[in-house]
């Protein structure tokens, strides 16, 4: 994952220096989590602006880069595909009867270019003081998408 020099003092995610890096299990949860999420710049710590749409993005990118990572070791080695299936059970429920190798090649296709996020059009408010998102030009698409009644997907921005 590339990163610049970041921490979030909340979670206790720290990554001192700029460049990639592999998180472990700890570290990325701490980053998937972030919610007070800084970058090191011009020699002083910069919250991230985008508060929780920020924290969002960083779950969406956490998931696809573990996702992608799964894939890999499929890909590699077909006969990986229970063991990778198996390694996710603490956080999934696998039914009893799933085809293996069905449900590796179906998140090969699900995954194998990144997966797809949406993030509808919203911008940012404080009402009664309290921080508030507001839909933006273009949500009906999201919605008609996600309610199932439209079968075009949304561009996202």
């Amino acid at each position: 994952m590339l990163l610049d020099a970041a921490r979030d003092t909340h979670t206790g995610f720290f990554v001192e220096t700029p460049g990639c890096h592999v998180l472990d299990g700890v570290q990325g949860l701490a980053y998937a989590r972030s919610r007070y999420y800084e970058t090191y710049e011009n020699d002083e710590w910069k919250p991230d602006p985008t508060s929780d749409l920020g924290r969002i993005k960083r779950q969406q990118q956490f998931i696809n880069t573990a996702l992608q990572s799964a894939l890999a070791r499929v890909k590699s080695n077909p006969l990986k595909a229970g063991d990778v299936l198996v390694s996710s059970t603490g956080a999934l429920r696998l039914d009893s009867g799933l085809d293996v190798l069905g449900a590796a090649g179906a998140m090969r296709d699900a995954v194998g270019n990144g997966l797809q996020t949406f993030s509808p059009p919203v911008s940012g408010k404080t009402i009664g003081g309290n921080a508030v998102l507001l839909l933006g030009d273009g949500w009906q698409a999201f919605h008609d998408y996600f309610s199932g009644a439209s079968d075009t997907p949304p561009v996202s921005s």
